[in-house]
């Protein structure tokens, strides 16, 4: 099942700000950044945090491994880009 793109979208907005990241993916190849525990626990703490307002999907991400692997494999691309170019460009959008 693909991840809807706004809840994609809000735990991304959220994993772009955690500072730990940023340096990550300055200091790292793609492949790194997607396997780092810091990863995990900070897209773990997102999905937590967006319980409110994707309730359903939060449930779905934290209560089933398959899943949560493949949210955490969408994220770290989406995350890894974002934060390549936003280095370059002076900080997160």
């Amino acid at each position: 099942m693909p991840w809807p793109a706004h809840f994609v979208e809000g735990v991304r907005r959220e994993l772009v700000k955690n500072e730990t990241l940023q340096k990550q993916a300055q200091n790292n190849s793609r492949s790194h950044f997607g396997s780092s525990p810091h990863l995990e626990k900070a897209v773990t703490d997102a999905v937590s945090n967006s319980m409110d307002s994707h309730y359903n999907l939060s449930l779905q991400a934290l209560g089933d491994k398959t899943k949560m692997h493949a949210l955490l494999k969408m994220l770290s691309e989406l995350v890894y880009e974002e934060l390549q170019v936003s280095t370059s460009s002076g900080g997160p959008r």
